[in-house]
């Protein structure tokens, strides 16, 4: 497949940041903020914008990936936007700046957004019961959702099990009166990704502004951004440019048509459509700490409230709609997708105007690694290692024990035997060997090849209650004797801004 590069120098027509004109009311006056010149490039970044285009015509040509399309923002502005590839997969078409492709999670960053600007109006409470504003919202079994905030929902502490189908037929008010999802545990005891509550989230945005949750992210957020192609209609972005997602089922291609299927409940979620340019505009305010879409305070608020326990001392941490964890000496701030036949990464390093946007039409490729090129390359970081967090397996023996998973393992109980790890799903008569990534943070592989993480999350005693993972959460029913953390806990700050693994979400 032949390279394309596509350039786009963007040059700003005011000083201010992209985002709502404070001059408006509720972000409903559309101002991008720029004048695109195609021919105007900066000779500081065109040779590393260059070479990353080569790394992303790589993974075309030596892992079969369809499609690749970029965005960078440098010194604050967005820069340039290309692509590489086609399309579709065994198609002709080739990918260019723009090519609509499906954002996947990186929606919840647009979501939370919207969100943060009622709490700025003074029109919700982060840290009210969300029953305040969704009385139909109920948990496993008709019960009252009691405590859970909208804090707890956009930073996945809530606990709610998050489940994945394909019943799409449902708006998201029905979602929310008809869908009952398991709690896991108290609310705030720890993060646990749950699309679940981002659809409550998006319920939230209708019934406090009164308009369709797809109607208020458009005057709250895509059009103050001057996102020109961002839309959550399937149908719409078909209607130009635009790429097939390709996964791989029973040996071939299978194709995932954007028109072909709509799930306007999970919209809130994952359902924003558009180009990495457009990507990029959210790149350039939260670079500008919120520029006119948020004050200061809320957007650095979306970065960092709790610890996810995937990287010991708190290093990685979950915000109110993104994600924060040590890059190279720097802070990077992130939040990715994956969904059937598309992947997509978001990332800006804070007070360093540089961020990059990068989305693909296969579930296969690799966007974090992009992601890392463009940083080591516009900002021209050290080629040092990842830190090694694993530890002395005699440390393991508090994550000993059974735990009661009531949704989807069973009994599980971790043993120790010499120098391994091992648990025992009794129910499923399955036992597999426990990988350490980091201290609390280990792989397992279920009996059909899947691979699962856990996370070994200890309670205000410091001892090891929970075994966690996005489907299955385990809690501890046997004596604690062993089971005592060996460091510090980190408890969640309610309420206060104190990084998630480039895992796919």
């Amino acid at each position: 497949m032949t390279l394309l590069l596509a350039l786009a120098a963007c040059a700003p027509k005011e000083d201010r940041p992209f985002g709502r004109d404070p001059s408006t009311d509720s972000g409903g006056t559309t101002d991008t903020g720029t004048e695109t010149d195609p021919t105007e490039t900066d000779p500081d970044w065109d040779d590393d914008w260059a070479e990353l285009l080569e790394r992303a015509q790589a993974q075309v040509d030596d892992d079969g990936v369809p499609g690749v399309q970029l965005a960078v923002v440098a010194g604050g502005r967005l820069r340039y936007a290309g692509g590489v590839g086609v399309t579709e997969y065994d198609g002709d078409e080739a990918v260019t700046a723009d090519t609509v492709f499906r954002w996947a999670s990186v929606t919840k960053m647009h979501t939370a957004t919207a969100v943060l600007q009622l709490a700025d109006e003074g029109r919700v409470d982060l840290d009210a019961p969300i029953a305040t504003w969704l009385p139909d919202a109920h948990l496993d079994g008709g019960e009252d959702p009691g405590d859970i905030s909208l804090r707890h929902v956009l930073t996945h502490t809530a606990l709610l099990e998050d489940v994945l189908d394909w019943e799409c037929s449902q708006s998201i008010e029905r979602r929310v009166e008809t869908y009952e999802p398991y709690v896991w545990a108290p609310p705030g005891s720890f993060y646990n990704y749950s699309n679940t509550g981002f659809v409550w989230a998006g319920r939230v945005l209708e019934v406090v502004d009164g308009e369709s949750f797809e109607a208020v992210m458009q005057r709250r957020v895509l059009d103050p951004a001057g996102m020109e192609t961002a839309t959550f209609d399937a149908a719409e972005a078909v209607s130009g440019p635009h790429a097939t997602g390709t996964t791989w089922w029973d040996g071939a291609p299978w194709y995932y048509r954007l028109d072909e299927t709509d799930c306007p409940w999970s919209r809130p979620a994952a359902w924003l459509h558009g180009t990495s340019t457009d990507l990029a505009r959210t790149l350039e305010w939260q670079l500008a700490d919120g520029g006119a879409l948020l004050p200061e305070e809320l957007a650095l608020a979306m970065r960092a409230q709790a610890d996810t326990h995937y990287w010991p001392d708190a290093q990685e941490m979950v915000g109110m709609g993104l994600f924060t964890y040590p890059y190279k000496e720097h802070s990077l701030v992130m939040h990715d997708g994956w969904v059937t036949g598309f992947v997509s990464t978001w990332a800006v390093i804070p007070g360093t105007g540089f961020g990059v946007a990068v989305v693909a039409n296969a579930d296969w490729a690799d966007p974090y690694t992009l992601m890392y090129d463009a940083a080591d390359l516009f900002l021209d970081l050290p080629n040092t290692r990842w830190p090694d967090h694993t530890t002395d397996p005699d440390t393991w023996a508090p994550f000993t024990g059974s735990y009661d998973d009531p949704v989807t393992f069973g009994r599980m109980t971790v043993s120790l035997e010499g120098s391994r790890l091992y648990v025992d799903l009794e129910d499923l008569g399955h036992r597999a060997r426990l990988t350490q990534e980091s201290e609390e943070y280990f792989w397992f592989q279920d009996a059909a090849g899947g691979w699962w993480d856990v996370r070994f999350i200890p309670d205000e005693d410091g001892v090891y209650r929970w075994m966690v993972n996005r489907y299955a959460v385990g809690e501890r029913v046997d004596p604690a004797a062993h089971a005592w953390a060996p460091r510090a806990m980190h408890p969640l700050p309610p309420g206060k801004p104190a990084p998630e693994r480039w895992r796919s979400r």
